[in-house]
Order: C-alpha cells, then structure tokens, then sequence
C-alpha cells in the first residue's frame, strides 16, 4: 500500500502562478494606458485646428452665392 505511507512525498499539481496573473495585468494596464493617451492627444488636436477647421467651412459658407 504505497498510497498510505505517510513518508511519501505528494504528488499534486502546483498551484496557478501569481507571476501569470501579474504579467497579464501589467499587459492589460499598459494597453489601457495607451488607449487613454491616445484619446487625449486626439482631443489635444481638435482643440487646436478646431478654429482653423471651423474658418474653412465659414469661408466657404460665405464665398457661396445663393442659386436664384
């Protein structure tokens, strides 16, 4: 009865590394962390040629001239 000496050693599986779980949640933050800087250089530049993109559709509203 090899199974009930108390000497053995045991056998079972190793428990889930935490290493795993650290490495997908550093890769989860750091795309997260892309996403957002993303959106805010995406409204950095709207603000900025916002003016600009705004005088170019009142010049074009003005040098059109109604259809009789």
């Amino acid at each position: 009865m090899e199974g009930n000496d108390p000497n053995a050693p045991l056998l079972t599986q190793p428990a889930a590394t935490p290493k795993r779980k650290n490495t997908l949640l550093i890769v989860v933050l750091i795309v997260l962390a892309v996403i957002v800087c993303i959106c805010l250089a995406v409204v950095v530049v709207l603000a900025l040629l916002g003016p600009a993109v705004g005088n170019v559709f009142s010049n074009i509203i003005l040098t059109v001239e109604p259809v009789p």
